[in-house]
């Protein structure tokens, strides 16, 4: 992974009614063809709650994973949702993945699959 392909950006990708935002940090805006990638991890520094979510994509599949890791919030244990895309093997170019959240909400990562 290089410095140039790692967003360490956090954003706001949810609210939940009424509880504090959901945050991802995006780990990979560029993957290898047919290798898995882990795009984003989901996490909730306030709450340590996090929902279930689901994602897609048109060239290849999106799994989630229910993990625990040293995270942003600086909680060893942190629960964390780990997104990670694997391409249809030879595909190449733009993907776009779709992630789906309770209520409705959903959110879009832009990768480039070489």
């Amino acid at each position: 992974m290089t410095n140039a392909s790692k967003i360490g950006l956090a954003l706001t990708a949810a609210m939940l009614g009424g509880t504090a935002p959901l945050l991802a940090q995006t780990m990979q805006s560029v993957a290898q063809s047919g290798k898995p990638t882990v795009v984003s991890v989901f996490f909730n520094c306030t709450t340590h709650f996090i929902p279930s979510v689901s994602g897609s994509a048109s060239h290849g599949t999106v799994t989630t994973d229910r993990s625990t890791r040293d995270g942003p919030c600086g909680n060893k244990a942190e629960p964390v949702l780990i997104v990670t895309y694997t391409s249809e093997p030879g595909f190449k170019g733009q993907e776009g993945i779709n992630l789906f959240f309770p209520g409705g909400q959903n959110s879009s990562i832009t990768i480039q699959v070489r």
